[in-house]
């Protein structure tokens, strides 16, 4: 996969859904990512409802960083999964961007949270 959203993508993404300002959107997201940030170096694990589940696990000498995804993201990639809900789909040219992304929900497309 080729493809990456960074930061200002993520946010214009999300300014133009909420219909807030950049400026706006970008303090609440440096704000969401700051708290992530200051949990996991408290050595909290931090989770997110059809997200994952970020945490890091203590090892000899380092700490490890791990990432579980949650099963709606693993239906989502087609990997093991229990989730039984839909996963949405918008008619666009999603297609192009990642093979099936139409169907389940990638390249932009709105996705219910929760």
């Amino acid at each position: 996969m080729t493809n990456r959203m960074d930061k200002t993508a993520l946010v214009r993404r999300v300014s133009q859904r909420v219909h807030q300002k950049a400026m706006t959107v970008e303090k609440i997201v440096d704000s969401f990512l700051e708290e992530i940030y200051e949990a996991l170096k408290r050595g909290e694990s931090v989770s997110l409802r059809d997200f994952g589940s970020f945490y890091i696990r203590p090892e000899p000498a380092s700490w490890v960083f791990k990432f579980n995804p949650s099963q709606r993201l693993r239906k989502l990639f087609g990997w093991s999964s229990t989730y039984r809900g839909e996963l949405s789909a918008r008619a666009d040219n999603s297609e192009k961007a990642f093979p099936g992304s139409a169907e389940c929900g990638l390249g932009g497309t709105p996705m219910a949270i929760g």
